[in-house]
């Protein structure tokens, strides 16, 4: 069973579609202890059985559709929940099982408020997803403070707690995300605990009748009272009630169509009216008929209440004035002459298209087989397709509803009802109800008036049982008509003095089509809307000359046409004030609130000045002037040729110092003193005297107001005539951006000049003018033209870089930089010191770090891989020590020792332990093979820290973890050319480290002449002829770095390794 909510209800339910933006909401509505609006259980059962198939058009109905509403009165009152309060939704695993969590404990007391409603977003949540929650609890005054929703998993009884994460009045709103898979399962709402005044108290859904479910990666069964859909992605077929302002129901498709009527009634409230030319044509179609009998009851037959009824409506309506009724039937005969009932509806819409109805109106009264079922219910359009009906019929229904309410009926609402299937031309949901369906096609409102329950022993003994009781029926009826139509039973007034009919026909071919010589509908429409509309009605009367005419009418009436007409008939006439014949404005008004502006004001200046003013207050003096002194002034607007706001502001330097951009002082100053004081006011196109000083200082040698709002577009279009502004930017924007004021004076220029400015103010734009016009214009410094920075700093917190450092090379050789620091010398130089040393980055083209490092090896030694040092070592003593660090300083592969076999031994042990297979083989420890190391490499001149430290480094300290096998005694892994290739193989130890030598001494020796036989067996023709000497020096052992792209590894930085990585370390021991 559907509830009916409150406006107050369906705008938060509203609010939660938006706030969620999901399709679907569950709406669970508490139980209430009212039992005086409610409908039991029974006339639930028995009112839907109940089908009306001679409303419905069709030949068999589903015992869904039925004439009867499905509606319990709720005594919700509810307040939107707004999400401005709202924190982060925390869920909280407690101790205690779910039926621990249903009791109240001491701490918290049962609550003394009831449940509204409750409203569940999502009845299946996936994972991740989040499930939010909105309750209403007692009365509009509740205050509640914070509260936590208690709920529990089906399958384990696992508790859980849900926070707060919004409240507003009397309404909570909790959240939660469901973050991972470990919280699938179903779950059921237990309790709902809210704070108010300081205590908890707690509501158990149990005893608010509800059972709310909802599943985590599971589908749940669920039972809400209601569902709230979204319908752009929901084929709805249901109802959603509100109220109007009146209190009156109405019933909407969804929550955003309740919303969108509500809106609209403000809006549209006119809109019955622009559709009816004076005469309002109301069919009222007496529901069934003799051979359509409806429903009976108690003895009556519908057909025959129906029809009494709409006799009583049309004769009461019949006494208001401007209103043309007809019937469908005013007979026990079938206005179609028989035949089905789906023709016979057809027929009854037809008979109200054909007689050009505004209104269609079915009466009918209603039967239940529950006898408690009572009251009154209409039936109105939805939405869908000529949506303008809904709102004529809805606002048409409320009005007859409440007629009928006050005579004591119980009020059943005013609702809409979708076909099934059923759909308009444009594929929108049909109106259930036939002849709603085919008098909206039409473009006609229509509406179905359930009067009573025939079945109902009150409603039957009060209204159906004898005339006087359906005779308050029908007046009721034509009564809410006429509320609707604005109709009056008022004798006419007197419009003679302004009106003859045959003259207002002819003068207006739109009012002769539609009701020709018909005097009455004539006059009709000139009181309800000609008038209005300034529509001349006689010859002798035309309200545009009567309103030009007399400013004392204009005073009082303004643009309220009909008054002019109306007090002409009432007094105007008999004072002989003339009618006609005035074309223009007569004696424009200057005073406004009691002050003369005519020294700054002319009506017909001013109107054919602004061509946009003329559209709108042509002939409305009062309104133009109005126009001018609450807008026109303030936008500077020209209103009489002797005074241009600008001109005045332009002449006069006090003026600007005194109301800066306040144009309308301008005005009001000249009304009060200037034009006494025969100031100038027009024809000063520039301003006059730029003022330069602000503040008391006066920025005059910095700051030209001319060549300020010249040189930059986006200023002139924003200062332009305001040379108080325009200071007041250069003073509080301009110096601190560094724009240029005046041509003899740069910023930037004045800057680059001076080091010591640069120094004292660093980045601070605006000091620098302030330096200029205070000390360095009296000292004549420079300050403009001066492109370059001069004299760039080169010494940090004491400490000259010059050596390392130059700004010019540092900021043009990176870009990052040059796009950072914008030429500021000073904040590079921090940057250099600060970021740039650590980087290795080069500074000066006589300094480089990399060179610098790799030419001395003690430096190494001393420093590693901390770069800054190496600089600070330059600065400090290399440069003075005329040391190298602009040129590479490379090392030769031939040379004399470097190191001794002590240095050799002590190394390798501090890495390794000797291998025991080469014990085996007649090299019994490394003292041994160090030994044999320096022997032969001192026998062909290479140096043996060189040839030893590369086979620690190919053989991992000769644990030869590679492709090479320590039986192959071959330690630098040569002939290894792959990965599918082993390299070469030697006898012993000797012969392997003899060919490591002579190999090194190929490479760097053209020809070499060896001093032992060759055992290399990588050394041939080919290689002395195209390989040897190629590799000079340690440095280009590796392929990327040798000029001629040869070498022993394709390794990048290859010999660098060697010699950093190893020969330095060895050179410790």
């Amino acid at each position: 069973m559907k509830k009916k909510w409150s406006r107050k209800a369906a705008l938060l339910l509203a609010a939660v579609t938006i706030l969620t933006s999901l399709p679907t909401e569950y709406l669970y509505a508490a139980q209430t202890q009212e039992t005086h609006d409610t409908v039991t259980p029974e006339e639930q059962s028995n009112e839907e059985t109940v089908v009306d198939t001679a409303l419905t058009g069709q030949e068999s109905v589903t015992d869904t559709e039925q004439e009867t509403t499905e509606t319990v009165e709720g005594t919700t009152a509810t307040e939107e929940i707004a999400d401005g309060t709202e924190t982060a939704g925390k869920s909280e695993i407690e101790t205690q099982s779910a039926d621990t969590q249903n009791a109240v404990t001491a701490d918290i007391l049962a609550a003394e408020d009831l449940l509204n409603y409750l409203v569940l977003d999502n009845a299946y949540i996936a994972v991740g997803g989040t499930q939010n929650v909105v309750a209403n609890i007692g009365n509009e005054d509740l205050a509640i403070s914070g509260g936590r929703l208690l709920y529990h998993r089906v399958s384990d009884g696992a508790a859980y707690e849900m926070a707060a994460t919004g409240t507003d009045g009397n309404g909570l709103r909790f959240s939660e995300t469901f973050a991972d898979e470990s919280r699938t399962g179903e779950y059921a709402l237990d309790a709902i605990i809210y704070e108010k005044d300081g205590q908890e108290y707690q509501i158990n859904l149990s005893d608010a009748g509800m059972d709310v479910r909802f599943g985590v990666n599971t589908e749940v069964e669920t039972n809400p009272d209601a569902e709230v859909v979204d319908e752009a992605t929901t084929d709805v077929d249901m109802d959603v009630v509100s109220f109007d302002e009146n209190g009156n129901q109405t019933s909407e498709d969804s929550i955003a169509d309740a919303i969108a009527t509500q809106k609209a009634e403000a809006a549209e409230s006119g809109i019955s009216t622009a559709r009816y030319n004076g005469n309002v044509v109301v069919v009222l179609d007496p529901g069934h008929d003799g051979t359509h009998g409806g429903s009976s009851a108690n003895g009556f037959v519908e057909a025959q209440l129906n029809l009494k009824i709409a006799q009583y409506c049309k004769a009461e309506l019949e006494e208001y004035y401007g209103v043309t009724v007809y019937m469908t039937r005013d007979s026990a005969s079938c206005p179609n002459g028989g035949g089905d009932n789906k023709s016979c509806l057809q027929r009854r819409a037809d008979i109200a298209r054909d007689m050009g109805a505004n209104l269609f109106v079915s009466l009918h009264n209603n039967y239940s087989s529950a006898s408690s079922a009572s009251g009154a219910e209409i039936w109105y359009p939805n939405q869908n397709y000529n949506p303008w009906t809904s709102q004529v019929g809805g606002s048409a229904a409320s009005c007859i509803l409440e007629q009928l309410t006050s005579l004591g009926l119980k009020g059943r609402g005013t609702q809409i009802r979708n076909a099934n299937e059923d759909k308009y031309p444009d594929g929108s949901a049909a109106d259930y109800y036939a002849v709603i369906r085919h008098c909206k096609e039409y473009g006609i409102p229509g509406i179905i008036v359930e009067h009573a329950f025939m079945s109902n022993s009150s409603d039957a003994a009060n209204f159906l049982s004898n005339d006087e009781g359906l005779k308050k029926l029908g007046v009721a009826d034509a009564t809410g008509i006429a509320q609707y139509f604005g109709l009056k039973k008022e004798k006419p007034e007197e419009y003679s003095a302004v009106f003859d009919a045959a003259y207002y026909a002819d003068r207006y071919p739109d009012l002769k089509t539609a009701f020709g010589n018909d005097d009455s509908a004539l006059l009709q429409h000139f009181i309800q809307y000609g008038m209005a509309e300034g529509r001349q009605g006689s010859p002798q009367f035309d309200v545009y000359s009567y309103k030009n005419l007399y400013p004392d009418l204009r005073a009082a009436f303004g643009n309220n046409l009909k008054s002019y007409y109306m007090h002409y008939i009432s007094s105007g006439k008999a004072e002989g004030r003339k009618a006609t014949g005035v074309n223009t404005l007569q004696k424009p008004v200057t005073t406004y609130n009691g002050i003369d502006y005519s020294a700054v004001y002319d009506y017909n200046y001013y109107l054919k000045k602004y061509s946009d003013l003329a559209k709108i207050y042509t002939n409305d003096d009062i309104g133009l002037l109005a126009h001018f002194v609450n807008c026109g002034m303030s936008e500077g607007r020209q209103a009489k040729d002797s005074f241009d706001v600008f001109s005045y502001r332009n002449q006069y330097q006090d003026l600007r110092v005194a109301f800066g951009n306040n144009l309308k002082s301008y005005y009001m100053h000249y009304m009060s003193s200037g034009k006494a004081e025969g100031r100038k006011a027009t024809g000063v196109k520039s301003i006059q005297n730029p003022i330069t000083t602000y503040n008391g200082v006066d920025y005059s040698s910095v700051y030209d107001y001319n060549f300020y709002i010249k040189k930059y577009s986006d200023l002139a279009r924003i200062y332009t005539n305001d040379e108080v502004g325009l200071l007041a930017h250069f003073v509080n924007c301009g110096m601190a951006e560094g724009r240029q004021a005046k041509a003899d004076f740069d910023v930037f220029s004045y800057r680059n000049q001076y080091q010591d400015l640069r120094l004292a103010f660093g980045k601070d734009l605006k000091s620098y003018y302030f330096h200029y016009m205070n000390s360095g214009k009296k000292e004549g410094r420079t300050a403009a033209g001066v492109k370059v920075l001069q004299n760039p700093v080169t010494i940090y917190n004491g400490t000259d870089y010059s050596a390392v450092y130059d700004y010019n090379y540092y900021n043009s050789k990176y870009s990052d930089l040059k796009s950072a620091f914008k030429g500021d010398d000073i904040d590079l130089l921090v940057h250099f010191v600060n970021n740039g040393m650590k980087e290795g980055r080069q500074a000066s083209k006589k300094f480089n770090v990399q060179i610098y490092k790799n030419n001395y090896t003690d430096l190494q030694q001393a420093f590693g891989n901390d770069l800054k040092p190496y600089y600070m070592h330059y600065i400090q003593n290399g440069k003075a020590e005329g040391r190298i660090a602009e040129s590479q300083i490379y090392h030769s592969v031939i040379t004399k020792s470097t190191t001794t076999v002590n240095q050799m031994v002590n190394y390798y042990n501090a890495k390794a332990s000797y291998p025991a297979y080469y014990g085996n083989a007649n090299v019994p420890d490394i003292r041994s093979f160090c030994q044999i190391y320096y022997d032969e490499a001192t026998a062909e001149g290479v140096d043996p820290a060189l040839a030893f430290t590369q086979a620690m480094k190919e053989t991992g300290f000769l644990k030869f973890t590679g492709q090479v096998k320590i039986e192959q005694f071959n330690f630098a892994g040569m002939g290894v050319i792959g990965a599918g290739t082993n390299g070469d193989s030697y006898q012993n130890v000797r012969e392997g480290i003899r060919a490591h030598v002579q190999h090194l001494k190929a490479y760097a020796v053209k020809n070499p002449a060896f001093a032992n036989q060759v055992v290399d067996k990588r050394y041939s023709p080919w290689f002395a002829a195209n390989r040897s000497g190629t590799a000079p020096y340690i440095e280009w052992l590796g392929i990327s770095e040798n000029p001629s792209g040869f070498g022993w590894a394709a390794e990048k930085g290859y010999g660098y390794s060697i010699l950093n990585d190893y020969m330095n370390q060895l050179y410790k021991y």
